[in-house]
């Protein structure tokens, strides 16, 4: 609206009528100050001003704001598109900002959503067996631990190859001196890992054992541990069992200190039964207790806690192969061998665990 021609056309009406600015102040009623405030253009009358403006000049309220006699104009209705199509305006923009907002977590759910997976990494042949490997694969990084390589021989050996098949071809990939590897890689950068191939890689990934006259090979076995496929996330409900779980390891631990024999980081504790021999070792610095029974200086089983992980392996020497079994004693998962027997070698290593006697 035109607050100016509004005001010109209501001074051209007073004028008309013979009114002065007060006398028509005083009809309405209202100040003469108002009144100038309108004829200036400074001000616009209020609802209730308006209708009797109305009545007094013998106008439509619609002419009044157009700011001129038999205008075609309804002011009243053009007010109200105006206002009509702000609103619109306003809901285009939100619906503008909802899809924007939606697009983008569209995207970023769909590149992250289960883009994060955790694997252990095992294998096993006579001369060889490899543990507590870990493998993890995110959108933008590869991590590689080979874990524990544990050897019958390390006499005479040389080196350690990492290498995958595909095609009938080996593509080497990484190459120690020690039975250790760990890798980072990025996305991009693929120094060691195709990105795009990784799933077959994985499928086909080998370490080669090279000694001064012979050589191994051992092909890794992935099991998934963990993937980011939750769209909630829920506090476990085991994990008093859990916290229950690390107290007693860190009973067991207390009493390892208190009733074993340390030599320099290692802690022993030998048990004479009948005509076996049990013997406790715990490794400090890798946080590891043995179990070894020997029967005629001869080992016959051996079990192994790695108190970093929670798993227990398991051993059995008595027949021409070696039985064994590895246990993630919290979620009583089979991580390796087999694990039918578990409950049974545990029931025997916490009896073993039982005749150890505090000082």
């Amino acid at each position: 609206m035109n607050s100016e021609k509004i005001g010109k056309f209501l001074k051209e009406l007073r004028e008309k009528n013979s009114y002065t600015q007060q006398q028509l102040a005083d009809k309405i009623p209202i100040s003469r100050q108002a009144i100038s405030k309108w004829e200036l253009g400074k001000a616009l009358p209020e609802h209730t001003a308006l209708s009797r403006l109305s009545e007094i000049f013998n106008v439509t309220i619609d002419e009044l704001l157009a700011g001129e006699e038999h205008t075609d104009k309804n002011v009243v209705l053009e007010l109200y598109k105006e206002r009509n199509k702000s609103r619109k305006i306003i809901k285009y923009l939100f619906l503008g900002l909802l899809l924007l907002l939606f697009t983008f977590f569209a995207y970023y759910f769909f590149n992250h959503f289960n883009s994060v997976k955790i694997y252990k990494i095992y294998g096993k042949i006579d001369q060889a067996k490899i543990e507590n490997g870990l493998f993890i694969k995110t959108n933008e990084k590869i991590y590689f631990d080979i874990g524990n390589i544990e050897v019958e021989s390390k006499d005479s050996f040389e080196k350690l190859e990492v290498f995958y098949k595909l095609d009938n071809e080996e593509h080497f990939i990484y190459s120690s001196d020690c039975l250790q590897i760990s890798l980072n890689d990025y996305f991009g950068y693929e120094e060691y890992f195709s990105f795009k191939q990784i799933d077959s890689i994985m499928k086909n990934l080998y370490i080669r054992l090279l000694y001064d006259d012979r050589s191994y090979e051992i092909k890794l076995s992935f099991e998934e541990d963990y993937k980011n496929n939750l769209i909630f996330l829920f506090k476990k409900r085991k994990i008093s069992n859990e916290i229950q779980a690390e107290k007693k390891e860190d009973e067991l631990l207390d009493k390892i200190v208190q009733s074993f024999d340390k030599e320099g980081n290692i802690y022993n504790y030998k048990i004479a039964d009948n005509k076996k021999d049990i013997l406790f070792t715990y490794f400090e610095d890798t946080n590891l207790l043995t179990l070894e029974i020997m029967e005629q200086n001869k080992l016959i089983e051996d079990w192994i806690l790695n108190f970093k992980t929670s798993l227990l392996t398991y051993n059995n020497y008595k027949n021409e192969s070696t039985y064994y079994c590895t246990i993630d004693i919290f979620t009583k998962k089979c991580i390796s061998g087999e694990c039918v027997d578990y409950e049974n070698n545990k029931k025997n290593f916490i009896e073993y665990l039982n005749n150890i006697k505090s000082t």
